[in-house]
């Protein structure tokens, strides 16, 4: 039987994938996703890009944070804009 945090997972990274932050400077952050899975662990990893207002990508953050999906809810562990992500994940 599949494990129905790995679905969650794959429909937050899903949602995460290209999000966008509010405007930073010159420009925003965008966030890449990935779900691993193992064992009992799911988790889904964010990875991050700075892109200017042309669409140049100035930097990439990798280990952006991660979600721990757990029995009974979700664990998060983001480095940077955790609120906006939090409610993204919310709003899925």
């Amino acid at each position: 039987m599949t494990d129905p945090r790995i679905a969650r997972a794959e429909q937050i990274a899903k949602a995460l994938t290209g999000y966008r932050t509010e405007d930073v400077g010159r420009g925003c952050w965008v966030y890449d996703a990935k779900v691993w899975a193992k064992g009992s662990k799911v988790r889904v990893y964010l990875d991050k890009r700075y892109v200017d207002r042309e669409g140049n990508i100035e930097a990439r953050v990798f280990g952006g944070g991660n979600i721990d999906l757990i029995p009974g809810g979700i664990v998060y562990a983001i480095k940077d804009d955790a609120n906006a992500i939090r409610r993204a994940v919310e709003a899925i």
